[in-house]
């Protein structure tokens, strides 16, 4: 078992959680890494929830005293109009930084480590506000 192999496994856990919004399946996650590991993992995650309507997950996590949210959007979604950056807009704010990346996978860092949990609950209604307008 290589780290492919966790890493599937950790999805697997991860992706239990998930929530269908607006036909989509969303999971966010507090998950303490790097954000290597984040990255690997939020997309391992998105690409086992994707179906027709779409997928996305985000993950966080508030160690050392700064958020860092990680935010993975499947072309599905995407198709919907919802990208990872857009997802994440709120959130970045809540923390106090910026939301960057590409379409399908962004990042968002900023110096509010204890905000990040708050700024995890904030993507579920943001998934929800961009698909009822774009969708």
């Amino acid at each position: 078992a290589g780290p492919a192999a966790t890493m599937a496994a950790k999805a697997r856990v991860v992706a239990v959680a998930a929530r269908v919004v607006e036909g989509a399946k969303l999971v966010t996650a507090q998950v303490d890494s790097d954000a290597n590991e984040l990255r690997a993992l939020a997309q391992a995650v998105a690409n086992r929830l994707e179906n027709p309507e779409g997928a996305a997950a985000v993950l966080g996590t508030g160690q050392g005293g700064k958020a860092l949210l990680v935010a993975a959007s499947t072309r599905n979604l995407i198709a919907r109009g919802v990208t990872a950056q857009g997802l994440l807009e709120p959130a970045a704010t809540i923390v106090g930084g910026g939301a960057g990346g590409k379409p399908n996978l962004a990042f968002s860092g900023g110096p509010k480590g204890e905000a990040f949990q708050e700024a995890l609950d904030a993507i579920e209604p943001r998934l929800k506000e961009l698909l009822q307008a774009g969708g």
